[in-house]
C-alpha cells in the first residue's frame, strides 16, 4: 500500500466535472433540489449512463442577477469548488458502494459576499443531505 492509498487525494478531475448541455437539461427536467444556507443542491440520481463519467458529477455557478461583478461570481465559485473538493470522499465512496451516480449543481443564492467558512459550513451540510437521500432511495 502505498502513501496515496493510505490519504485519499483532494483533487477535482475534469471527468467529475458536469459540462454536457443534455446533462444540466437531464438535471433540471428530472431532479430535486433543496436549500442549506446559502446554497441550493439541485441533484438527479442515476442519471443514465452513458452521460456520466464518473460516480459523482458537479457543477458549480452564482447567478449574475445576485452577484454583478464577475470577479466577485469566480470568487465564489472558486470557494464552493474548494469547499465541495475537502469533503466530497464520504459521499463519493458511498456511491461506490451501493453502484449508483448522482449529478449535483451547487448554486449561490447569497446576495451578499460569503466568507470561505460560511460556504464550507453550508456545503458540508448539504453533502450531509445528500447522503442521507441517497440511503432513503435505496
Amino acid at each position: 500500500m502505498n502513501a496515496l492509498d493510505e490519504k485519499q487525494r483532494n483533487f477535482l478531475k475534469k471527468n467529475e466535472r458536469l459540462r454536457f448541455r443534455r446533462g444540466f437539461k437531464y438535471l433540471f427536467e428530472h431532479g430535486s433540489s433543496f436549500r442549506v444556507g446559502v446554497l441550493k443542491f439541485f441533484y438527479v440520481q442515476d442519471m443514465p449512463e452513458e452521460w456520466v463519467h464518473s460516480p459523482l458529477s458537479i457543477a458549480f455557478a452564482v447567478p449574475k442577477r445576485n452577484v454583478k461583478r464577475a470577479v466577485v461570481r469566480n470568487t465564489l465559485k472558486r470557494r464552493m469548488r474548494e469547499a465541495y473538493r475537502q469533503h466530497k470522499h464520504p459521499l463519493m465512496a458511498k456511491l461506490q458502494r451501493k453502484q449508483r451516480n448522482l449529478v449535483v449543481l451547487i448554486s449561490y443564492q447569497g446576495r451578499r459576499v460569503a466568507e470561505y467558512r460560511e460556504i464550507e459550513k453550508a456545503c458540508l451540510r448539504g453533502l450531509k443531505k445528500l447522503m442521507y437521500l441517497i440511503d432513503q432511495k435505496s
